[in-house]
């Protein structure tokens, strides 16, 4: 997954403005960590990226609350 999708598809499924907080906390990883990810400057690791894609697959109402507040 290359950074500009990881940033698009995450924003989306983490709701916008606040997902690399979120998901840095969801996943136990540091912020700067996820920063790194959507900058390019780290790949984006496979165990993440199926993260990203199990969630798209998750209605918003059933998502756990960790990860959308």
């Amino acid at each position: 997954m290359t950074a500009d999708e990881f940033r698009a598809r995450a924003s989306s499924v983490l709701l916008g403005r606040g997902w690399q907080v979120r998901l840095s906390r969801a996943l136990g990883k540091n912020y700067d960590t996820v920063r790194n990810w959507s900058s390019g400057r780290v790949p984006v690791p496979p165990e993440v990226v199926a993260v990203i894609e199990f969630l798209e697959t998750v209605p918003h109402p059933l998502r756990p609350a960790r990860w959308v507040e």
